[in-house]
């Protein structure tokens, strides 16, 4: 059976040990950060080394803007050739602009039917312009 002071020196115990284990892990991240700081001032690398991520992230958006400028010039002799686009600024402008349809709906899932014609007189025109 624990007694309330066994129970005391337990957590007293694991207290102090969390407290030396979470020491000497920042003690190791000190070490490591300056031996990373002395590694780069003796290499004379400071921060142009860059991880492969950061290489395939370029080697990317080189091969993306290759690929734009491909792309930019075949649309470029495709309109040299007479090819218009169905969403050319050009097309829209000859055709007729079309108004926009707009439906407005007014909830009328009220629950008295008083309630309901009082929120439709508010809200619909009557007809009669004063």
């Amino acid at each position: 059976m624990r007694s309330p002071m066994s129970a005391m020196m337990l957590a007293m115990f694991a207290t102090m040990a969390s407290f030396y284990v979470a020491g000497r892990l920042w003690q190791d991240a000190q070490n490591r950060v300056y031996m990373i700081k002395e590694l780069d001032r003796r290499t004379g690398q400071g921060r142009s080394a860059i991880s492969v991520d950061d290489t395939l992230k370029v080697v990317s958006c080189r091969q993306q803007g290759k690929r734009l400028a491909s792309l930019e010039m075949e649309l470029a002799a495709a309109k040299h050739e007479g090819f218009v686009g169905k969403y050319t600024s050009e097309t829209n402008a000859t055709h007729s602009k079309k108004k926009p349809l707009v439906v407005i709906g007014i909830m009328t899932s009220f629950g008295r039917k008083n309630y309901r014609e009082a929120v439709r007189k508010s809200w619909l025109p009557t007809g009669t312009t004063s």
